[in-house]
């Protein structure tokens, strides 16, 4: 999250949302897990309800883009009482890949233009 504009998160808390931004497992400034066990879709979805957790909320607008679209697809889809609501751009829903957040990042750049796959870098 170190890439959204501090002025789009300020635009959210001037209509009264509290927004709680971070970076996913091995992005931006999050611990990077190289030496550690592979990890799921389904153990990221758990993390973003772990920061829910944290700042207080029974609920949250769970909002993602591209590769945090699918994170945040799986966290509506396994934490539904969780979702207030869900948004996502810039995703897709088709999940041919294992899941697995390596093998998805691996055919992306294995197949850049094909269509079906995520668009994350």
């Amino acid at each position: 999250m170190i890439h959204w504009r501090d002025e789009s998160i300020a635009a959210l808390v001037e209509t009264g949302f509290q927004v709680a931004r971070f970076d996913n497992r091995d992005s931006g400034h999050s611990t990077h897990c190289a030496d550690q066990p592979p990890y799921t879709l389904a153990d990221m979805a758990d993390d973003t309800v772990a920061v829910i957790d944290a700042a207080g909320w029974a609920t949250a607008n769970i909002f993602g883009v591209s590769f945090g679209g699918m994170i945040a697809q799986v966290t509506a889809a396994r934490h539904p009482q969780r979702a207030r609501s869900l948004h996502v751009y810039v995703v897709d829903a088709d999940h041919e890949s294992s899941g697995d957040p390596a093998s998805v990042a691996h055919d992306r750049r294995l197949h850049p233009h094909q269509p079906g796959l995520p668009a994350w870098p």
